[in-house]
């Protein structure tokens, strides 16, 4: 028998991902963030997650590590689903 699983609602997600990056050095470079619930095939559920930046060219690579374990951190506290994070630009 499964455990109860944490599922947050995908638009809560997205306030919480906005709220992260609105309080990180980059809040000014973020354009929107895309959230929806996905699975492996059979293997278990994730959360697809799209941080749209108005530009990706300052973000080094420490800052997008940063700002992913982040999220990774927070989610996992109301969802039970591994957030899959990805960044792009228009």
């Amino acid at each position: 028998m499964k455990a109860d699983l944490k599922h947050a609602n995908p638009s809560d997600v997205a306030t919480l991902v906005r709220k992260i990056v609105g309080s990180s050095p980059f809040a000014k470079a973020l354009n929107g963030v895309d959230v929806e619930a996905s699975n492996y095939d059979d293997e278990g559920e994730f959360l697809r997650i799209l941080i749209h930046f108005k530009n990706l060219d300052e973000l080094s690579e420490d800052d997008v590590d940063t700002i992913t374990s982040s999220i990774e951190g927070e989610i996992s506290k109301k969802d039970d689903r591994f957030p899959s994070v990805r960044f792009s630009e228009p």
